[in-house]
């Protein structure tokens, strides 16, 4: 997602307690009503994605929980509970050694079985193939995703292409798994600003081309090639670097690139919050999103809703979002891919208003609307 201009983790609320709800039953608990469903959601806000998705999901009709990963939560709440619902399985057993990766794994296995047994259904929304920057081997994420597909009820995915490759290199059954749209940020964040008014507030000149990368800084999102390339080929162009950089190590090697050539780069590495997001996109002539990997971009959604074109590779959702009026897709095999694409952003007339049309399409309430439908298949 857009980690590096998401909300502040440390703002998170504490977990809900389930409502009164009996699943064996027909009516909520007091008779009132028809049943409505019950999804713990891992998580339930803390990254933008869960803080949009979850409140349409409450509003189509879902009970929603902000569950909590704890054996005393689960036990006291799991029996109460229809769905669980995961988005990124690794947050259960990363670890900063192997012995821990394989007893927290082991544990998140034992987890599911349990939520089986009781009669819980597990679903799953897969944002990434793998975890990007992997702290355990290829063979436990496998593993560990295999696990979770063989045990889903449905594996939500964000478009048909990232719905082919958890086919391919998962083995997901096509009947399980569902498209979702990725919702847009429009009216999310504070859009007032103009593109002069953005460049005054950075200063940065009016009359220059301007590329932003914006988000977290981490390696698969491939930085240090998109200062390379700007440095290279672009003497009379701005790039604009704004996110929080987790890997310091990372961080030093930007840090130490911008610097041997620093003229006409702006590198802000911090967290950008909502009121100062609007001037670094809307800065832009472009946003360049040069990964090396993606199955689902929420910082191309996040670019687009703010009416800026993007540059980027055609991998995972970026193929059926992106199209012609709203930006540049290369292949990413193409090592001039990148260059060419950042060359013909600038050339071209991307229109704003056209641009947040397309992106208004996908909405929030509809991909809420769409898992609710499809967990109401498996009852």
């Amino acid at each position: 997602m857009t980690g590096g201009v998401s909300k502040d983790p440390d703002s998170m609320k504490q977990p809900q307690q389930i409502p009164n709800v009996s699943r064996r039953t027909a009516l909520a608990a007091d008779g009132s009503r028809p049943r409505r469903p019950v999804i713990l959601e891992f998580p339930g806000r803390g990254d933008p994605y869960s803080d949009f998705f979850c409140p349409a999901l409450a509003a189509e009709g879902a009970i929603v929980i902000e569950a909590r990963y704890s054996g005393r939560w689960l036990l006291r709440n799991l029996m109460s509970a229809d769905y669980a619902h995961f988005h990124w399985p690794s947050f259960h057993y990363a670890a900063s050694t192997m012995p821990a990766v394989l007893y927290k794994a082991v544990k998140f296995a034992v987890v599911l079985l349990l939520m089986r047994a009781l009669g819980v259904r597990i679903i799953w929304t897969a944002h990434n193939l793998y975890p990007h920057e992997r702290n355990s081997p290829l063979w436990i994420d496998y593993a560990v995703r295999r696990m979770v597909v063989g045990l889903s009820d449905r594996v939500f995915v964000h478009g048909r292409t990232a719905g082919g490759i958890l086919e391919r290199e998962l083995g997901v059954d096509p009947d399980r798994l569902v498209s979702i749209a990725h919702g847009h940020f429009l009216d999310h964040y504070p859009m007032q600003a103009t593109r002069e008014e953005a460049r005054l507030r950075l200063g940065l000149p009016l009359d220059k081309g301007v590329f932003a990368f914006i988000g977290q800084c981490r390696r698969y999102k491939n930085i240090t090639q998109l200062v390379a390339t700007f440095q290279q080929h672009f003497r009379d162009s701005w790039l604009v670097i704004a996110g929080r950089c987790p890997d310091d190590a990372y961080r030093s090697e930007i840090e130490r690139l911008v610097r041997s050539k620093p003229d006409r780069i702006l590198f802000e590495p911090r967290f950008i919050d909502d009121a100062e997001l609007q001037f670094f996109i809307r800065a832009a002539d472009a946003v360049v999103l040069p990964f090396r990997d993606v199955l689902t971009s929420g910082s191309a959604i996040l670019a687009l809703s703010f009416g800026r074109p993007v540059v980027a590779p055609r991998i995972g959702n970026l193929v059926e979002i992106v199209n012609e009026e709203m930006g540049i897709l290369y292949a990413v095999e193409d090592q001039n891919g990148l260059v060419n694409g950042m060359r013909s952003a600038l050339s071209r007339r991307f229109d704003q208003a056209t641009i947040m049309r397309h992106i208004a399409s996908l909405r929030w309430q509809d991909a809420a609307a769409t898992v609710l439908a499809a967990l109401r298949e498996t009852r």
